[in-house]
């Protein structure tokens, strides 16, 4: 018997051999070594009325992980994103400069730079503002929108942030107490921190005339706010314009920023015993409460409420417009180097008496307007110039002039609102000048005219 192997076809041991492979392919399959990451979200805490704390967890399974973010919004679509670093475990950020009493949804996500994998959705509601304290204006013009009508009335101490246009600064004023008709309303707020404000134009005029500026405190902002005790301004501020605080009666302390490099003063300030700037800026610095540029050599605003005598520093050469304007200080003493008083300088002043530095050439417009208790005034040897309505309002019952070498010209005004000095003041003179003073304009009007 004949021994044969066994031959098949080519086809099948195609077939055998193919089968074979996915045998031993099915045998030695394995796991794959990176699967993607599991991304677990959790609930949001210490949720306030602008702020809230997002929580997750990364796993990441092996795989790579370059991107870890919450996606948030007032919407399901998240328009929002906070990045974290992408480093598995637990995460976790704060978001901020939300509005008070809004539902806001989130999610975690987790990946790679080609795709991520996204948690459920969760949401959260921010708190209502129920009380005083920090209030951030996310979007200008809205500041509104975050006080009902009692709690915009009821609130006394208020810290306020955010960028803010006419529209806000407008009902601000109405927190203050005053409409922008200038009308009082029940708001009462006394303290105003606005460090963290930034002015920006932009919006409705504030007070009915006048519209907001970038980082000014502009004329009459805070005008008759009659409820204010103390005022932080803006960090951002660089320019405070004249009477921005006109008539705030109650305000006692000013508080500028460190950026400001122009400020006038308010006139009717009558509480005002301290202006404050930061050691740091580079025009201004305040000493014991009172205003000065940064070498002291002009005397910027010295607050009204403070009723000690006070002797001019002997480095300030000028007196600047309105700086003692409503002074309840009885005597200010100048010393001889003093060359320049501004207008209005004593406008409204409690002194009673004043002697003008010899250097001081020109009285000008309004210096000693309504000084009400002034009854002795002396003028400097150099003094050759009086501006208009120098004297209104002052009862003034000696006036002492020293130089014997001119005789001051006045302007037509001179005396305007004051010509009953004429007939009820004495006028001092240089000896031996006398005549001159009768034949001279307006000096010949007074009636009682003495040589000294």
């Amino acid at each position: 018997m004949n021994k044969h192997c066994i031959s098949y076809p080519p086809m099948a041991r195609i077939l055998a051999f193919l089968l074979l492979f996915l045998l031993l392919s099915a045998c030695s399959k394995k796991e794959p070594d990176n699967l993607p990451p599991t991304v677990t979200v959790l609930p949001a805490t210490d949720i306030s009325r602008i702020s809230a704390t997002l929580h997750g967890v990364v796993t990441s399974n092996g795989g790579a992980i370059t991107r870890i973010q919450f996606r948030y919004g007032q919407t399901s679509e998240l328009e929002q994103t906070a990045h974290v670093a992408p480093t598995p475990g637990s995460v976790s950020t704060v978001i901020d400069g939300l509005q008070h009493g809004t539902v806001y949804y989130f999610r975690l996500e987790a990946g790679d730079d080609v795709s991520l994998i996204s948690s459920p959705i969760l949401d959260f509601t921010t708190e209502r503002r129920t009380d005083t304290g920090s209030v951030w204006v996310s979007t200008p013009g809205t500041l509104e929108q975050l006080f009902t009508t009692s709690e915009a009335y009821d609130c006394d101490t208020l810290l306020l942030s955010g960028k803010l246009n006419g529209n806000d600064l407008r009902f601000l004023r109405r927190m203050l107490g005053r409409d922008n008709d200038g009308l009082p309303t029940p708001g009462h707020v006394s303290v105003l921190d606005m460090t963290d404000v930034q002015i920006i134009s932009g919006g409705e005029s504030y007070d009915g005339m006048r519209y907001a500026q970038a980082d000014t405190i502009g004329k009459g902002l805070f005008a008759s706010c009659q409820q204010l005790k103390e005022l932080t301004l803006p960090a951002s501020t660089v320019v405070i314009e004249s009477d921005a605080f006109k008539d705030c009666t109650s305000l006692k302390a000013l508080h500028l920023p460190g950026n400001i490099n122009s400020v006038e003063p308010s006139t009717g300030c009558l509480a005002l015993t301290c202006i404050d700037i930061p050691g740091n800026n580079k025009v201004y610095l305040s000493k014991n409460g009172i205003l000065f540029n940064q070498d002291m050599k002009t005397l910027v605003w010295f607050p009204p409420a403070v009723t000690d005598d006070y002797q001019i520093p002997e480095s300030v050469t000028t007196i600047g417009p309105y700086a003692f304007s409503d002074s309840q200080c009885l005597h200010i003493s100048m010393h001889g180097q003093i060359k320049h008083i501004a207008p209005f300088a004593f406008a409204n002043a409690q002194i009673e008496n004043m002697v003008i530095p010899d250097m001081v050439e020109n009285l000008e417009r309004g210096v000693f307007q309504g000084c009400t208790q002034l009854t002795s005034l002396t003028l400097g040897t150099e003094t050759l110039y009086l501006s208009d309505y120098v004297f209104e309002g002052c009862p003034l019952t000696e006036l002492h002039i020293k130089s014997a070498d001119f005789v001051p010209h006045c302007q037509p005004d001179t005396f305007g609102g004051a010509e009953t000095l004429f007939s009820t003041c004495t006028l001092f003179v240089p000896k031996g000048c006398i005549k001159q003073y009768r034949s001279a304009n307006l000096w010949s009007r007074f009636e009682k005219m003495v040589e000294e």
